[in-house]
């Protein structure tokens, strides 16, 4: 049996709101990037604290995502 893919929250939810969705192995788009040549968007490795998120960016690394 294969483990469920992590669903992407509602569309029309806050930030904030959005936050309580994360799960890690999902992707988030990025409205901003950390470098010109980062890929657009980012893999949830793990919840650091209430606020942040240890992601992974292509073409760029590791990146503390703080909302």
């Amino acid at each position: 049996m294969q483990n469920p893919q992590p669903q992407p929250p509602p569309a029309n939810l806050s930030a904030s709101a959005i936050f309580r969705y994360l799960q890690p192995g999902m992707w988030l788009r990025l409205e901003e990037l950390p470098n010109p040549f980062a890929h657009y968007e980012a893999l949830i490795l793990s919840q650091v604290s209430d606020h942040e998120w240890l992601t992974w960016i292509p073409e760029h690394g590791e990146y503390l995502l703080v909302l």
